[in-house]
């Protein structure tokens, strides 16, 4: 299997070693023949990439943790590549289509990971639920409850998270985690970014 993977440093040092069969580049810019296209830098550049990776008659793996399958083709299968969530075992993925199921499994197999298959919703599972408690964290530091170090540190030392709420927002970025709450309260309004989180947020970042 030849593979076209799109990825940043900082995602390429995530995943660690790179298989021989695939190619890695920092840029859409495809050679003719290959099997899978992953194009981790996809969320950030979906207008640009999109159409480009529809017309292709191969599987296509999408970093699109916020979107759901009804905003992309049948046979992507998009996959939550956010900071930080590509360190461990498995990695959350959805997608309908057998053939590009086949091809991520194979895929992430080659860095000894495995797909987690999760229902086809905004924000997956963890993303969703580290996003909540960001903002949970948000409201509780700006009502003076505790310091935003304080809060690290209980939520690392009572849950054994490996970064607390304010390192994970700093992490994987205060206007992805922004984007996707405001996505999910559209549809339950308990999502609802609290105003600390919202004004932490330069406008025209979004």
């Amino acid at each position: 299997m030849q593979v076209w993977l799109v990825c940043s440093e900082a995602q390429e040092a995530e995943l660690g070693a790179m298989p021989s069969n695939l190619v890695v580049t920092r840029k859409l810019d495809m050679p003719a023949h290959f099997d899978t296209v992953v194009d981790l830098l996809f969320e950030a550049n979906r207008q640009a990439h999109q159409p480009v990776l529809s017309a292709l008659p191969v599987p296509v793996i999408v970093a699109a943790p916020v979107i759901t399958g009804k905003d992309l083709p049948a046979g992507f299968i998009r996959i939550n590549a956010w900071p930080g969530f590509l360190r461990g075992r498995r990695v959350e993925a959805c997608g309908n289509d057998e053939t590009a199921r086949m091809a991520a499994t194979a895929v992430l197999g080659m860095w000894d990971k495995a797909p987690e298959w999760v229902p086809d919703e905004p924000g997956m599972i963890a993303a969703r639920v580290i996003a909540g408690i960001i903002n949970e964290a948000y409201l509780a530091w700006s009502e003076g409850i505790a310091s935003k170090e304080d809060i690290d540190t209980a939520m690392k030392l009572g849950t054994n998270y490996p970064h607390g709420p304010f390192e994970w927002a700093e992490l994987v970025g205060r206007e992805r985690i922004l984007h996707l709450l405001e996505t999910l309260a559209v549809a339950n309004e308990r999502y609802l970014p609290c105003s600390a989180l919202k004004n932490s947020v330069q406008p025209g970042n979004l």
